[in-house]
């Protein structure tokens, strides 16, 4: 979590609005599948937007005071980082527009209530796209002074369960993943005769087969990975 931003937003204010908000995704189920993840805090969390492939893996929630290199209209927005083989959400990054916009814990009419604004983040975050329904949380406007968004309306539940529910695809299977060093272009994929995806990079063919990168020494790839600007 941030540790500089606006005044009374920062600390245990933006803690405890930010548990509020990831609880309403972390607390779903859909027929009867709970949840596969959950959203916490850490107290080394990333400062800055972007994945290190060779670091913990922790996500950033940043307050931009000044230079908010987004469109001015844009409220907030989350950038995720995921495995191009697998489609696994390994970062999401959020940055929050304190240059543009006012925030409030209880905002009045001109002001962005912050646990709508994190609550819709976090469903990016999640992988749940932007809903046609104005009523959704995971619409893409919020009016000033609107806190409905702090809970899920029935379209997002949907999206969810669409994503993570009984009925979601299947996860694609890894018969020989990546290895260090090895280019993507290595990989082969193939229909699953059950409806997924069979992913099998083989033996490395070029670069990292005696050890890849220096990045590959240390177990990670950086090459696998996809980062995905949101758009609020």
């Amino acid at each position: 979590l941030p540790t500089n931003g606006p005044e009374g937003l920062v600390g245990a204010p933006m803690e405890t609005t930010f548990q509020a908000a990831s609880a309403v995704w972390s607390d779903l189920t859909c027929a009867g599948v709970p949840t596969p993840f959950q959203l916490a805090t850490s107290g080394s969390g990333a400062n800055s937007v972007g994945f290190d492939p060779c670091g913990p893996g922790d996500s950033a929630i940043l307050w931009v005071e000044s230079g908010w290199a987004h469109s001015s209209n844009v409220v907030a927005l989350t950038s995720i980082t995921y495995d191009v083989f697998t489609g696994e959400i390994v970062d999401a990054d959020l940055e929050l527009n304190a240059e543009g916009f006012s925030f409030a814990l209880a905002p009045s009419p001109s002001q962005v209530d912050l646990q709508s604004t994190l609550t819709h983040e976090l469903g990016h975050a999640i992988g749940i796209d932007h809903s046609q329904d104005s009523d959704a949380t995971m619409f893409a406007q919020a009016p000033p002074g609107e806190t409905k968004k702090r809970d899920l309306d029935p379209d997002d539940l949907a999206g969810y369960c669409a994503t993570y529910g009984p009925g979601a695809p299947p996860w694609p299977k890894l018969t020989h993943p990546i290895a260090p060093g090895q280019p993507p272009e290595d990989c082969t994929s193939t229909k699953d005769p059950e409806g997924g995806i069979i992913i099998d990079c083989g033996e490395p063919t070029s670069g990292g087969s005696d050890g890849g990168s220096d990045e590959g020494d240390d177990g990670c790839n950086p090459g696998v990975g996809h980062e995905l600007p949101g758009d609020g």
